[in-house]
Formats: structure tokens, sequence, C-alpha cells
């Protein structure tokens, strides 16, 4: 069968490809650094930075040769893809392109001469990187994969011609650092009566197919892919070429009449970005309209320059062994021979740059409380504080309000509070005590202590109001013994369980103030059996208080007036009380005191 195909020609070479050049492109556009051309070509150290990712070239059919193609119902349009090395220039340097992008679109270009490499405006301001006619998706420094747009190899049967028509691709990336991935990739097919094809360059070293067959719309499935309108293969490793082709005895001129496409679509693509819809079998658009006619494919790139491994790479005495720096490690490519550089342990960034691999910022990931936390970044580990005001709770990863600094504070104003009070509380009391001396002042009690220091032996004591107050338990009710128009009798108990009498006067006159001690210390001289002898007094209360000896049977009011006291007590010892006090008021009256 006659076949037209169409070749990307290969550019001059010379001087060999440079050290690393996909890694180093790779790690510019990873860490989004780039380098102008106006830098040192003699600065062969880090040039692989800036030598080119291979560039990628897809020759599309001319409008002739499609034309060509359709106009034969037995020929067959066979488009070739050719991944070459990086093309050089006049002096044998390789032709650099830089490609930093974020989200599929490039922030940052930047060319030498001789690329065929581009930024295309794809919308409005939207920007992306091609090279040749091959839409850039990403580049992954660490896993070493790039994903770009694969074409869809179609097989169609026209009605105007009454034939089946194939357009198929072929991609030839073996003498480049890529290999296909076949982790991330799949042969695949969707159609009905259909069979494709995928083989290698000779047709010898790799053949497989898949085969898609559908009677029914019923049959269908979306999500399935398992050979009834779609159907998908695993392709092996170390796989740089592969061709498309359909198989000829496979026509699908009848299907139309059962409701379902003409059209059938065979292409490697990345699996994970696959999922079957029974419109692509219903609609013989569908598909290609979904896509753009391209899918995404992953290949795998490594540092392929003659080593076939980390071991062997290290022992090479040229000088090309690219994991140099510091904190980085080599690791075998998985796929093919080579290797690739990454960043060792608790490090990132770029290792084939020097001092590329730094600190990982754990930062990054916000491992501190949302609210409220602080996250400081340290060597090989972080740590979480909180804004003031708050704690950090490590058990739940949470800055809750600080308790010790509200229970500090509130300690502090206890204590406070509590000093202020005991302050308070000692000035009060030194003023009280500066009224007590006042009172005792006003009431003769210097005169009374210099009267009683001048004469020794006097049985006569001057109470506190403090003692006084706790012998009647603070003026108890229950301690009254008798009560008058001039103050009222309290029993009180002393030091030793002495019991005296305590009367607490209504009032004085303020005439008789400044002598109320002195004639109080004259009364306690008085010791008469029918009179009851005075013990004591207290004057720093504003009103003296008198302490007497305690008489235990009672007033003699309530002797002699008490309910029924009067008809027990007989006349004789009436006459006898009646007498003995007159002797005592005789004797208050004579000059025997």
């Amino acid at each position: 069968m006659p076949r037209v195909q169409q070749q990307h020609d290969t550019p001059p070479r010379g001087g060999g490809t440079p050290r690393s050049a996909i890694a180093a492109a790779a790690a510019e556009c990873a860490t989004g650094e780039g380098r102008s051309s106006s830098e040192d070509d003699g600065d062969a150290a880090w040039k692989a930075a800036i030598d080119s990712i291979a560039s990628v070239g897809f020759s599309v059919p001319s409008s002739n040769g499609m034309a060509k193609a359709a106009s034969s119902s037995n020929d067959e349009v066979n488009n070739h893809v050719d991944l070459e090395e990086p093309p050089l220039n006049a002096n044998g340097n390789a032709v650099a392109l830089t490609l930093c992008f974020r989200s599929a679109s490039v922030t940052t270009a930047h060319y030498q001469e001789d690329s065929t490499s581009a930024a295309r405006e794809v919308q409005s301001g939207v920007y992306r990187p091609f090279q040749g006619n091959v839409e850039v998706l990403n580049i992954s420094l660490i896993n070493g994969t790039i994903r770009e747009l694969n074409p869809v190899s179609t097989h169609c049967y026209n009605s105007s011609s009454g034939s089946m028509e194939p357009s198929t691709w072929s991609f030839d990336a073996s003498k480049t650092p890529y290999r296909f991935s076949d982790v991330q990739n799949k042969f695949t097919v969707i159609g009905c009566q259909t069979l494709a094809y995928i083989t290698d360059n000779t047709d010898k070293s790799y053949q497989s197919g898949c085969v898609s067959m559908c009677q029914n719309v019923s049959d269908l499935m979306d999500g399935s892919c398992s050979g009834m309108g779609c159907c998908q293969t695993d392709i092996p490793k170390k796989m740089g070429f592969y061709n498309v082709s359909f198989d000829c005895g496979f026509d699908t001129s009848q299907i139309s009449r059962l409701g379902l496409g003409s059209c059938s679509y065979a292409m490697l693509m990345e699996a994970e970005e696959f999922s079957f819809s029974t419109t692509y079998i219903i609609n013989m658009t569908a598909f290609n309209d979904t896509n753009s006619e391209r899918v995404p494919v992953v290949m795998d790139w490594a540092i392929r320059d003659g080593a076939l491994s980390c071991e062997l790479a290290r022992r090479n005495e040229t000088g090309t062994y690219a994991c140099r720096n510091g904190n980085n490690k080599c690791v075998d490519s998985p796929n093919g021979p080579g290797y690739l550089c990454n960043c060792s342990g608790e490090y990132e960034g770029n290792p084939y740059l020097p001092n590329g691999c730094h600190d990982v910022d754990e930062c990054k990931n916000s491992p501190c409380p949302s609210v409220g936390g602080v996250c400081h970044n340290t060597f090989r580990a972080y740590k979480c504080s909180c804004r003031a005001g708050r704690k950090l709770n490590k058990q739940n990863n949470t800055c809750d309000p600080n308790t010790t600094l509200i229970t500090g504070v509130t300690i502090g104003f206890l204590v406070l509070v509590i000093f202020s009070s005991f302050g308070y509380m000692i000035l009060q009391k030194r003023k009280l005590n500066q009224v007590k001396q006042e009172h005792f002042r006003q009431h003769g009690g210097i005169i009374l202590f210099e009267r009683m220091r001048s004469e020794n032996g006097l049985a006569f004591t001057v109470f506190s109001e403090v003692e006084l107050v706790k012998a009647i338990d603070s003026y108890d009710k229950s301690r009254i013994i008798g009560k008058g128009g001039h103050g009222t009798v309290y029993k009180g108990i002393v030091k030793g369980n002495v019991p005296i009498a305590i009367k607490r006067c209504a009032l004085i006159d303020e005439r008789q103030k400044k002598e109320f001690g002195q004639e109080m210390l004259i009364l306690s001289q008085i010791n008469h059996k029918n009179i009851v002898k005075l013990e004591g007094c207290c004057l720093e209360v504003e009103i003296p208080m008198l302490v007497c000896e305690f008489v235990p049977n009672g007033t003699l009011y309530e002797l002699i007036h008490g309910k029924n006291q009067a008809l027990q007590i007989p006349f004789s010892t009436l006459l006898r009380i009646a007498h003995e006090a007159a002797e005592g008021l005789s004797f208050l009256h004579s000059c025997e005191m």
C-alpha cells in the first residue's frame, strides 16, 4: 500500500550532546530561574543549566499531501514525529531553550538562536510553551517526566468515496533522553469493528495490538474500556519509538446503520487522563472534538549520555557526572539506561544547580494552628508558636486562650486587692487606735496611770475594749444581768475564769470626763462588806465601762420585788438587808474611805 510519509529534517549536528541537557533545562523550569544568552559560553560547569531540552517537532502533512491522501481510497496518510537531540549552532554549541510556566501558562521564556521552540499565545493574554507543533504541558524535575500533547491516529469510513481512510502517526524519540512511560501510558483504541497495532521501528522487537468490537449501543458502558467500544493495553519499558497502524480487514461502513460512529481512534496516551464515554462511539467526531485531536502522553527523561547507571556515571573520569552537589543523590532511571539527580533526605530544590538543594520548608504545608498560629522553619524541622494572648495546645494542634496569663493577671489582681485590704485595715486600725487614745486621754486615763504608778499596790485594772468585748461575747444579749436608765450590766468571764460584772454606761457628764478615771481610782479603794467592789474600768471607748465584782444572787430589786419573792423572805432577813444597806451608804458618806 502506498504511504505518504513526511519526516521532520534533522538539523546539523556536531560536537556531541551537552551534559545533562534535559535535566538542566527541566531544572530551570522547576526553580523558575533562567539565564540570558549573553552569559559566557566558557561557563562549562553549569552551561548545562541552559542547554536545551531536546526539541520536539511534529511534521504536519501539507495540503498537497492531504489532498493526495484523500484522492485515493487506498492511500494511508502516515505522519512521522521525530523527537531529536538538541540542535547545534554553527559553533557546535547546543541551542538552548528554557520554558518556565505555571498552570500551563508561560511566565518566562528564553530562547537562543535557531531554536524551533516558542511560546504561543493560545488565547488573549494566555501563552503556552510549544516545541515545534507540540504543546508542552509540564515538566517534573523530581519525577523525571515531561507531559505533552500527542496526536491521535484515525481510521474513518468516507461515505463519499465509499472507502476507509486511515491517518496514522509514528513517533521517534530513540535518539533522545526521552522514553515513553510504561507506567503512566497505555495504548488506547476507541471504535467498533476496529483493530489497531502499535509496533517499534523494525516491526520485530515489539508488536502489540488492541481490538474493539460492539454490535449495539446498549452494550456500551461509560467508564468501561475492556473491549466493547474501547480497549487498552500496556507498553514495554525502554520504548523510544512507536508506530500506529490499523488492520484494513476491519470495515466500519456498515455499523452506521446501527447508530454507531464510523470512525476509530488509536493513540498512546496518559491512562489517568482517559475515561471512556459512549458518545465517542455514537458521534464519529466526539472524541477529537473533546480533545482537539491531541491527548496527553507522559515521557520519562533521564541523563543518558552513555551512562547506564549511577554507579557507572560516578566512575566516569570525564567529569560529566551531574549529581556532584551537596545534599543530593543519584537515582537510576526506572525506564531504560541513565540516571536522575534528586535532593536527599530532608532537602528540596534543584539538585542540578550549585547548592540547589536546601532544607525543606515544612511551614509551606501550614502544620501549625490556622487560628493564631505562627510557624517557624528550622533545620529539618519546624516550631509552632501562638500570638499574644494564646497558648499552644500540642495535642489538639490549636492555639487556645492563654489561661496561664489570665490566671496570672487574676492572681495578681487578687494579691493587689488583698494587700490593699490589709493596708486599708492597718490604716483603719491605726485610726481606731488614735481614736481610742483620744478617748483614753479625755477620760483622764493619763492622770489615772500617773496615780497608779505613784501609789503602788493598788488592786485596780485598766481593761482594753478588746478584753471586755471578748468577756461578754461581743455584747451578747444572753450576758445581760441588769438594765436601767444609767446603763446595762453584763456578766463576763476574764482570764482565769473569773466572773465579773461589766456596766456599760448610757451617758456621761461631759464636765466630769477628765476626772472620771481619777474618781474610779478613788472608788476602787472602797472596801466594805456591804458595797460591791470596783475592780477596774475601760477608758478607751466613747462612754467608759465599769468592771465590778460579780454578785451571784441577783439584784436587791429582784430579791424584794421579784415575783412571789417577798412572801418567802422572813421579816428579820428584810430588816437585816435594810440595816446592811444603810451601813454601806453611811460608809460612802463617811470619812473612813
